[in-house]
């Protein structure tokens, strides 16, 4: 079982930054949060000032040592793109299939 990485670990900045231009939003609106993070891949939670939603985020750090997102929103991520990076199911247990339009469990 892999160990999970401290949170310190992850770029919350670079996270945050992808988010609030995804969203075209000011940086002060957004409240982020890291829910949980192992190896170089982590989820969390975004949400954005006069905005009930709250958005799912999926991220993991690239063979350049920058973070990316994978997904972003309230919908389940995209089989595809999980397995593109190898996207842990302990941090993302279902996606969506978009061939045969429905959900996998991982």
């Amino acid at each position: 079982m892999v160990s999970p990485t401290p949170v310190s670990q992850i770029d919350e900045a670079a996270v945050k930054s992808i988010l609030v231009k995804n969203y075209n939003k000011p940086q002060g609106d957004i409240d982020f949060t890291v829910l949980e993070v192992s190896g170089r891949y982590a989820r969390g939670i975004a949400t954005f000032k006069d905005d009930d939603r709250v958005w799912l985020w999926l991220a993991y750090e690239g063979d350049d040592s920058n973070w990316q997102l994978v997904h972003d929103g309230q919908g389940v991520a995209n089989c595809q793109r999980l397995t593109e990076v190898d996207f842990p199911s302990s941090l993302a247990s279902q996606c969506w299939n978009s061939q045969t339009k429905v959900i996998i469990n991982r």
